[in-house]
């Protein structure tokens, strides 16, 4: 459907909150097209998106979209000439994923709700503590190691080793 012609006052959202399937439900077996709201909950929140005042929600499915010289397209819906953009559902979470990709490109033209970067940040538990030991909150120690890495023989710490307090020294550390 092509995008109306919209009053200087109304605000066009695009949004993306389908339903989640239950056991039964056709598209259980197709988790990337879930949603993360029990349809009845997902109802009411559509109805009450649909009543406020100035704000058009346009429901598209950006998982569907593609880009095309720096713009998101959906059917004939430029994404990327819409106020904002809001999002609650399943997609691929491994970096560089398409749906993710679709998301950090259209965040470069309109607001996207929640940011494509900061939700990598918050599905990564290395990156989430990361993020939050840099800005000076506190969080439990944490190590980020391949296993070809570890110590296969025991070797000096400069401090004894790394320690778990519930497990111990790590294996190969010295004390």
């Amino acid at each position: 459907m092509p995008v109306q012609p919209r009053s200087v006052s109304t605000r066009r959202v695009g949004i993306c909150i389908p339903p989640r399937p239950g056991p039964l439900d056709p598209g259980r077996d197709s988790p990337g097209t879930w949603g993360c709201l029990k349809p009845q909950l997902q109802r009411a929140l559509m109805s009450e998106l649909a009543a406020v005042e100035g704000v058009e929600f346009v429901p598209l499915d950006f998982r569907k979209a593609w880009v095309a010289d720096g713009a998101v397209w959906l059917r004939d819906v430029c994404l990327s000439e819409l106020d904002a953009f809001f999002w609650y559902c399943e997609i691929d979470r491994s970096p560089g994923a398409y749906a993710l990709t679709v998301l950090q490109t259209l965040s470069a033209a309109i607001p996207v709700f929640p940011h494509p970067a900061r939700w990598s940040v918050a599905m990564d538990k290395l990156s989430a503590h990361v993020a939050l030991a840099r800005a000076g909150l506190a969080v439990p120690e944490f190590l980020l190691v391949d296993l070809k890495n570890l110590p296969r023989r025991r070797r000096p710490w400069p401090d004894g080793g790394p320690r778990c307090s519930s497990l111990g020294a790590a294996p190969g550390a010295r004390g």
